[in-house]
């Protein structure tokens, strides 16, 4: 009591408090007491959040606040679009970064006065919940019956929708969860058959054969987004081309008295399962090539000129170089295939081609790979594919190779004929970035097959508009979007059964697709009523009857109803055609991480730029991934995993931090970079919010017999602290709210954490004994209380975006005239008078406010 009432004098000597000091008269122990005015509240002075935060949510109405900001009388309208995690399996710390990040911003909108549009939704289709749902079954879908397998995939995935509906309550995620969307739902997969037909209309859907990465694991194709790259060995070779034809004139000389049977053109490939299929090898027109003699066995070889080095380091050998020119030059000289004697291989000018590894010429294969696609539409290459769905070689490629995997055994089978055919010169092992299925994380290959692909060339340039005219959270974080709209055509049809139909039937002798204005009217109207299952389940004259038939003049029986389902990219990206559709199907922000630039919002951005012409948000807000206190990706391996439940709740051998905790974690941590975490941190964290929780404690003892309406004191009578720390607190307010405005939140914290830590801890110190000391109802006491009573009005408010539950908390042991609301914009009545104490700042700089 001396030391505080000791700096109160000092730093107030000449101020109003001086005038109000009064006599201090020795007093026995419990006569002292009586005369204080100690602080009187019920509110805890632990959180015990594991176990509060339930009964602070289910008290203080937290499921309807949703409906409630809903039904408000306002114009102000503000929409985030939910990105439909997968229903299929446990929620991660991820999951939690990205729905907190939503919360705090829905919830600082209606703060705002703004009515927020935030449906939650799942994504429910694909491959991942297909695998995980009939993992236990030992099924083999080839004989379990379509509709079967759909089925249990459903169940599967509406058992994991509830489980993880209880996750996002818990974490106190604002929504109403009795109206949610899910891609199953009758009429999202109706309007997503819509818009595919909209953009098959405007030619932008297409079915082609063509290459595609095909996953023998799955036995499906998948689309660029479903691909994960990581380390691989493959085989690398250098394969030899037995040179049949110099055209007239290469390189300055006469062709045929140069060529000689020890003449190749060297190749190097990583695929060597692919050399069978080889229907041409392609230079680059403008790199420099020569021929190069082996003095170890007068074989001459041709190649690039500047990665003539490297093959001379791998056969160890100083081959002798005596005719270099440009590529060009090798225009109309023919191979001979290194396994087939009968084959020809010609040489073919490709911009694809490179210096940067290999030898410069480059192994085209037409089925299984797009640049050797691209050269087969030029010069009508053969495209005949002799690999089958599971990845293994067919009739067709030839008795020494059928029935092998073209990624094991039927590599080591074509390697060893290229060994007897003499023509494999050299062969090691290759570690390389290899595309991998993202869900069985096996390699994948590249097949053609006959695909429905999204055509994206003709969108670059309104896309790549589109993108420009965004908001952006964080800014740089547009480059990195525009990166990834790529000039290559989308595979969205997939070889399984859980999905969206593609509506499409087939003649059954022609293989020719059926789509129109009618079939699809019909098909669209038969999902709405039944959902999609009806593809399966209905006969053929229901999906296909005869007057449609007629206007065909065609009949049912020459037709069959398509196999294929679209690819879940497809799915989710058309979400705002049914979630957005009352708010003209654009959103004004998505919320997502990085890896969604090629995901969802890509997907989601090109549909929309096809059927409505303009991007289907305002903004993007685009946040890290979750890695441990070292920088490293969380695993079971490692033992670093943090559950975000378990951190909540607690474990037999920890105690629950409460969803606070991890909310705050998620505020203060920053978004644009990938975040750490592990219980250390959180537990950091928790200590951080402890502090909050002491000062708002502190401020509802103060406030026990304080009512506003009888006891706050008008400005010009306030003590000059109690005029500044308001001041103060105003721009703590506004700060704060200018850091949330911009989706910054980590500085938001830093405001609160700066404004408890410094600017009420000191001002606490210097009241204390104007509330305990003097006169219940005296001005100098009441000046105080008055000051209280706002600050705590201001703190929740700030607080109350990332820590629900301690706001909601500190609002039920509030004095009763406390008139903290969602809708009130803050008019606390200092604003009236800020600016009148900003001349006060000099005079209290020194005391740590600043």
């Amino acid at each position: 009591m001396a030391s505080s009432r000791f700096i109160r004098l000092c730093v107030h000597k000449n101020s109003l408090l001086t005038s109000h000091i009064p006599i201090l008269r020795p007093l026995s122990k419990k006569a002292y007491a009586d005369n204080l005015n100690l602080p009187q509240t019920l509110f805890p002075l632990r959180a015990n959040a594991a176990f509060r935060d339930l009964e602070i949510q289910e008290s203080t109405g937290f499921d309807s606040l949703y409906e409630w900001q809903r039904q408000r009388e306002t114009q102000k309208e503000f929409s985030l679009h939910d990105g439909p995690p997968y229903a299929n399996g446990d929620l991660h710390m991820g999951h939690l970064l990205n729905k907190v990040l939503k919360d705090i911003i829905n919830r600082h909108k209606v703060l705002q006065g703004y009515k927020v549009h935030y449906k939650p939704g799942w994504d429910c289709h694909g491959l991942p919940i297909e695998l995980k749902a009939l993992k236990g079954d030992n099924y083999d879908n080839n004989k379990m019956p379509a509709i079967q397998i759909r089925e249990t995939a459903k169940a599967f995935a509406e058992a994991t929708i509830e489980e993880q509906m209880k996750s996002f309550k818990r974490w106190g995620v604002m929504a109403n969860w009795n109206d949610v969307y899910k891609t199953t739902d009758k009429d999202y997969e109706a309007n997503q058959l819509q818009v595919f037909y909209e953009m098959y209309k405007k030619g932008y859907i297409y079915r082609g054969y063509k290459p595609v990465f095909w996953s023998p694991s799955s036995k499906t194709a998948l689309a660029e987004a479903e691909l994960e790259y990581k380390d691989y060995t493959s085989r690398a070779v250098y394969v030899k081309f037995p040179v049949n034809t110099l055209p007239g004139g290469v390189f300055g000389i006469d062709g045929k008295a140069f060529l000689t049977n020890l003449t190749y053109a060297l190749v190097w490939t990583t695929t060597p399962w692919t050399i069978p299929f080889n229907e041409a090898v392609c230079y680059h027109p403008s790199l420099k090539y020569c021929f190069a003699e082996n003095p170890k066995t007068a074989e001459v070889y041709c190649v690039c000129t500047d990665l003539l080095p490297k093959v001379e380091d791998i056969l160890n050998t100083k081959l002798t170089r005596f005719l270099s020119n440009i590529g060009q030059e090798l225009d109309g000289m023919v191979c001979g295939h290194p396994l087939y004697r009968d084959k020809i291989s010609p040489l073919l000018p490709g911009i694809h081609v490179t210096k940067e590894s290999g030898t410069g010429l480059v192994h085209t294969a037409p089925a299984h790979g797009i640049d050797d696609y691209n050269i087969s539409r030029i010069y009508e290459l053969s495209l005949d594919c002799a690999v089958d769905k599971d990845g293994l070689y067919t009739e067709d490629a030839g008795s020494e190779l059928e029935g092998k995997y073209v990624l094991g055994d039927g590599n080591n089978a074509a390697l060893e004929l290229l060994r007897d055919s003499g023509n494999l010169l050299h062969e090691s092992d290759y570690v390389h970035r290899y595309p991998h299925d993202w869900r069985t994380k096996k390699p994948v290959i590249l097949r053609a097959t006959k695909q429905w692909f999204t055509m994206t060339s003709g969108l670059m340039q309104q896309a790549k508009a589109n993108i420009f005219s965004l908001k952006m959270y964080p800014e740089p974080s547009r480059n990195r979007f525009l990166s990834m709209i790529e000039n290559h055509d989308w595979c969205i049809s997939r070889q399984r059964y859980w999905g969206v139909p593609i509506p499409v039937f087939y003649h059954k002798l022609t293989d020719e697709p059926l789509i129109d204005d009618d079939s699809i009217a019909h098909i669209t109207k038969l999902v709405r009523e039944y959902g999609s299952n009806c593809w399966w389940n209905l006969p053929m004259e229901k999906l296909f009857p005869i007057e449609l038939a007629m206007k065909h003049y065609t009949s049912p029986a020459k037709f069959r109803r398509g196999e294929d389902t679209m690819d879940v990219w497809f799915d989710s990206g058309t979400s705002w055609a049914t979630v957005m559709k009352d708010q003209d199907g654009v959103a004004d922000l998505y919320v997502e991480g990085t890896d969604q630039h090629r995901g969802w919002f890509h997907s989601s951005l090109i549909t929309s730029t096809v059927t409505q012409s303009k991007a289907p948000y305002k903004g993007i807000l685009t946040h890290g991934f979750v890695m441990d206190e070292n920088n490293r990706k969380m695993s079971k391996s490692l033992g670093n995993i943090v559950y975000p439940d378990e951190a909540i709740t607690g474990t037999k051998k920890k105690v629950g931090l409460g969803a606070d905790v991890l909310r705050l974690w998620v505020a203060a941590s920053g978004y644009a970079a990938d975040l750490s975490c592990s219980n250390s941190i959180l537990e950091r964290f928790g200590e951080s919010l402890r502090k909050v929780r002491n000062s708002a404690r502190f401020l509802l003892g103060n406030l026990y017999d304080f009512n506003i309406a009888s006891n706050e004191v008008e400005h010009n009578q306030m003590l000059e602290i109690d005029q500044y720390v308001l001041h103060r607190t105003l721009k703590f307010y506004e700060d704060t709210i200018s850091s949330y405005d911009n989706m910054q939140f980590a500085p938001a914290t830093r405001h609160i954490m700066n404004f408890v830590n410094t600017d009420l801890a000191t001002y606490f110190e210097a009241i204390k004994d104007r509330l305990y000391a003097e006169s219940s109802n005296g001005i100098l006491r009441r000046s105080a209380q008055t000051s209280l009573f706002h600050i705590l009005d201001v703190l929740t408010r700030a607080i109350g975006p990332v820590t629900p539950h301690l706001a909601e908390e500190i609002c039920t042991f509030a004095p009763s005239k406390f008139y903290y609301k969602p809708t009130k914009i803050i008019t606390f009545y200092v604003v009236r008078y800020c600016s009148t104490v900003c001349n006060l700042a000099p005079k209290y700089s020194y005391f740590t406010f600043m």
